[in-house]
């Protein structure tokens, strides 16, 4: 959860105008792209078959992130992360890490998808 607190703070930093709803929209997205691309590539793998109801599985995680989405307040969240990552050694690279993350976790969605 830390990690995904982290690319959410991340993002949040690239928005010039502290659009931190989408920034966190974003964030569960990636995360729910994740979990799909794992249980997709343990069906494929593991048992050899694809999941017979893998869109009604990625349908109920889209609900899934939209009620986490609703309830939860980004700008007291962004301000708890920006305070405890105002003095981070190394932010750029660390920032150019979570944008390979962010890419390459689309990619292997889609592919494995």
């Amino acid at each position: 959860m830390k990690f995904y607190l982290y690319i959410f703070y991340r993002l949040g930093k690239l928005y010039t105008n502290k659009n931190l709803s989408d920034a966190l929209t974003h964030t569960l997205f990636i995360a729910l792209a994740n979990i799909a691309t794992v249980i997709s590539i343990c069906a494929k793998f593991c048992f050899h078959t694809k999941i017979p109801y893998f869109n009604y599985l990625l349908c109920f995680g889209l609900l899934v992130v939209f009620i986490l989405w609703l309830f939860m307040n980004e700008d007291e969240l962004f301000s708890e992360l920006e305070k405890e990552h105002q003095n981070e050694a190394h932010a750029l690279i660390k920032g150019i890490g979570v944008g390979v993350y962010v890419i390459l976790s689309i990619i292997l969605f889609l592919i494995t998808y």
